[in-house]
C-alpha cells in the first residue's frame, strides 16, 4: 500500500515515463528532495506536493523553505498540483558548509590530495610563512585552499580559533592579515571567490565556517 498525502490508495504502476507514474486511470508524480547538506528524505510519489513539507535538520543551522530550482529562487508551494517529477532543494540561513577541528585532523597537510568536506574542498600543503600580526615573528605554518563545487562562490569565511590559537596569525599565504579579534579568537575574511587560500596552525582551528552564493556559470569563467 503506498501513501499519498491526505489518501491512502492501493496502486499497481504500470508504465514509468519522465512525466511520472500511471496506474491505469491517474499519473502520479517523484517528488524528490535535495537537502543540500541536511539529513536524507525519501522521495515520494504523489499527484500534489505535500500540503505540509517534511523539515529537514542540519545541526546549528536554520532550515527556511524548499525552492524548485538550484538557485533557490523560486519558493515551492505546498499543496501544488503536479504535472511531472521534480525535485525541492532546501535552503538555509546564510547557505553555511562547516568543517570541524576532527575534519582537519584527518587531513594530511603533506600529502596535498584535495578532500571534500561537507561540500568544501580541502587542498592543504605545507610551507605557508605565518606572519604574526602582533609581534611581527615568521613561523612555519599549515597552508589551505578552501573551493567550492560548480555554481557557488565563496562570500565569508569565519574560522574560530581554540584557546591555544591566535588569531592574529591566520593571513593568506602572501602575509596579508585577515580580520581579526583576539579576544575572542575570530578570523574573518569577506569577498567573492572560486577559491580562498590562508595560511594558519591548523591543530588550533575548532571550526571553520564558509558561507557562499549561487552565480551563474558565466561568471565563473
Amino acid at each position: 500500500m503506498d501513501f499519498f498525502f491526505g489518501k491512502m490508495r492501493n496502486v499497481s504502476f504500470t508504465t514509468g515515463t519522465d512525466k511520472g507514474a500511471y496506474d491505469g486511470k491517474d499519473y502520479y508524480y517523484t517528488v524528490t528532495y535535495n537537502t543540500n547538506g541536511g539529513d536524507i528524505i525519501p522521495t515520494q510519489t504523489t499527484q500534489t506536493l505535500p500540503n505540509e513539507f517534511p523539515i529537514p535538520v542540519r545541526e546549528g543551522i536554520k532550515f527556511e523553505g524548499w525552492y524548485t530550482d538550484p538557485e533557490l529562487t523560486m519558493p515551492a508551494v505546498e499543496g501544488s498540483d503536479l504535472e511531472k517529477n521534480i525535485t525541492l532543494y532546501a535552503k538555509w540561513e546564510g547557505n553555511e558548509y562547516v568543517i570541524t577541528s576532527k575534519d582537519l585532523s584527518e587531513i594530511a597537510i603533506d600529502s596535498g590530495v584535495t578532500t571534500t568536506i561537507d561540500h568544501i574542498q580541502v587542498t592543504p600543503s605545507s610551507g605557508c610563512d605565518i606572519v604574526n600580526m602582533d609581534s611581527g615573528a615568521v613561523f612555519f605554518g599549515d597552508e589551505y585552499n578552501l573551493s567550492l563545487e560548480p555554481g557557488k562562490i565563496i562570500t565569508d569565511i569565519t574560522i574560530l580559533m581554540d584557546d591555544s590559537g591566535n588569531a592574529n596569525e591566520v593571513v593568506d599565504c602572501s602575509g596579508d592579515g585577515w580580520s581579526t579579534s583576539n579576544d575572542d579568537g575570530v578570523a574573518k575574511w569577506t569577498g567573492n571567490a572560486k577559491s580562498v587560500n590562508f595560511g594558519a596552525y591548523g591543530s588550533y582551528i575548532r571550526e571553520i565556517r564558509v558561507r557562499y552564493k549561487y552565480v551563474a556559470s558565466e561568471m565563473l569563467k
